[in-house]
């Protein structure tokens, strides 16, 4: 590097840090997320030197953890120092009743994006459709779907007719 940058766990001194997805990550990022979680410390691309942190990380994964530690795909001390309290969120096919509420976030969240129309909402035989929709991809998904349909609506109201065809 020519030039020095702060990264990512330098800039959240004193803060926290959001890692989505740490199931995925390779066995090199997994040693120095490690060695941060140990020794508090970083170094920058193309410094010499150590630079002490103190950052809290928080992170999520759809993947068994556990399990991967045991097929030696995720480092089992990583895993001990992540998991230090652990918040299991079951996937949106288990908790049907929270699709009402996330489909209104969804709503207000991408509604601005229809200049022509003032979207309010969504009829109850398109939440009816979606309560029984099972979601392979889990909440990502319900949020697509919402957008789709924001996307193709010609009415105030999400209608059935304005939901993906797989749907």
């Amino acid at each position: 590097a020519n030039y020095t940058k702060k990264g990512l766990l330098e800039s959240a001194d004193g803060g926290t840090v959001f890692f989505d997805e740490i199931g995925d990550v390779s066995q090199l990022f997994q040693i120095k997320i490690l060695r941060v979680l140990q020794e508090g410390e970083i170094m920058r691309i193309g410094g010499n030197r150590q630079l002490k942190v103190d950052v809290r990380i928080i992170a999520a994964t759809n993947k068994d953890l556990k399990a991967a530690c045991l097929k030696e795909k995720f480092r089992e001390d990583l895993f001990y120092r992540l998991n230090v309290i652990n918040i299991h969120l079951p996937p949106l096919r288990d908790r049907i009743e929270d699709v009402p509420l996330l489909v209104s976030h969804f709503i207000h969240k991408y509604a601005h994006k229809r200049k022509d129309i003032m979207m309010k909402g969504i009829t109850e035989d398109a939440i009816h459709i979606l309560r029984n929709h099972t979601y392979p991809g889990n909440v990502r998904e319900l949020e697509n779907i919402i957008e789709h349909a924001i996307s193709f609506a010609n009415n105030a109201e999400i209608l059935p007719s304005d939901l993906p065809l797989y749907i």
